[in-house]
């Protein structure tokens, strides 16, 4: 079954017969609207599927009753505006849509959703910026082939967070969670994108351990430099427009007025590999 995005009213879409709220984007509904067909009308874009069994999108260990559907309408929403974006920016997004694969599959429709404001991000630094088809590297950025990784949101998780007295006060061990999830993330996926990439991103916009760590950076933005043999961990947090300011215990440290479509705060950090670590493959 093939689903569309209708207009309700100038602050509201519609799709599946539920409404969502589109202000806090920055857009109204017709502006979306208009971004919606241009990718049905020249690009064949369809959304088959919106709801996602969650036993087919678990971890394997994880058993719930509670949650029985997945619907990844923010992804969508962030995918056609973002690639409207590089579009009008004169980036081609042909072999964007095609990573999609017309929406049929809750991981795919994540990772393109990340991939697309990831390309706007470092387009908007100055970065060129070239996506590639579904096989290999996801996207060029300058001359640099380039990888993005998502991960799975905190839901998926098996692992119960454990809680520690610190100073009389019941605290989550936010720190372990944050080390543990990188390391996991990297270790499973490492491999696979140094084949095949000369810089890895790894996005942790759905590990709300890691989102975490923007609360304590005194830069409001932190966007990472792609290099070689680089691995960028990231989250994008968004904020509705307006003056942002980072306060760190009562101190202001930053500020910036965000403004559509610039309404995401970049958390970024890096990991550099020496080349003939990077390199180094036995197959």
């Amino acid at each position: 079954m093939e689903h569309h995005f209708e207009i309700v009213d100038k602050n509201q879409i519609r799709i599946a017969g539920k409404n969502y709220h589109l202000p806090v984007h920055g857009i109204n509904s017709i502006e979306f609207y208009n971004f919606y067909e241009n990718l049905v009308n020249n690009y064949k874009f369809k959304i088959k599927n919106v709801d996602f069994p969650f036993n087919k999108v678990r971890a394997r260990a994880y058993e719930s009753k509670k949650i029985e559907t997945i619907r990844p309408i923010k992804e969508l929403v962030i995918f056609i505006i973002y690639s409207n974006i590089l579009e009008k920016n004169g980036i081609k997004i042909d072999n964007l849509i095609n990573q999609i694969k017309h929406c049929t599959d809750y991981n795919i429709i994540r990772h393109a959703s990340s991939l697309s404001l990831l390309s706007y991000i470092y387009h908007r630094e100055g970065y060129k910026i070239k996506i590639f088809s579904t096989r290999g590297a996801d996207f060029q950025i300058n001359s640099l082939k380039a990888d993005v990784k998502c991960i799975r949101p905190n839901v998926f998780r098996n692992k119960k967070i454990k809680i520690r007295k610190v100073k009389g006060k019941n605290v989550a061990d936010i720190k372990n969670e944050i080390i543990l999830g990188i390391s996991q993330a990297i270790s499973s996926r490492l491999t696979e994108g140094v084949r095949q990439a000369d810089l890895l991103f790894f996005d942790f916009s759905e590990n709300i351990f890691f989102s975490s760590l923007s609360i304590f950076n005194k830069n409001v933005d932190r966007i990472i430099e792609p290099k070689e043999k680089r691995l960028i961990i990231y989250n994008n947090k968004f904020v509705p427009e307006g003056i942002i300011y980072n306060m760190i215990e009562g101190k202001t440290y930053g500020s910036v007025e965000k403004k559509f479509p610039d309404v995401f705060i970049t958390n970024g950090y890096n990991i550099d590999f020496d080349r003939e670590l990077w390199d180094f493959d036995l197959y």
